[in-house]
């Protein structure tokens, strides 16, 4: 069992409303977008697979930290 923290995480997000008055977006990340990896190559590849798999999501996100 590895128990390696991995390095980055990336999560994809959709715009649940956009409120033309004050030009706000609000924005929701999605449970199954959410990955972690060990490298940044790995967390770009998944970003393209999100976004090709969950179309409806139109912002990513990469953090960089320790997560188990």
């Amino acid at each position: 069992m590895n128990s390696q923290p991995k390095r980055y995480r990336t999560l994809g997000y959709f715009k649940t409303s956009s409120e033309a008055t004050t030009c706000t977006q609000e924005y929701v990340s999605k449970g199954e977008t959410i990955f972690q990896c060990d490298t940044l190559d790995e967390a770009l590849n998944q970003v393209k697979t999100i976004s090709e798999s969950h179309p409806e999501c139109t912002r990513f996100e990469i953090e960089r930290g320790e997560w188990l």
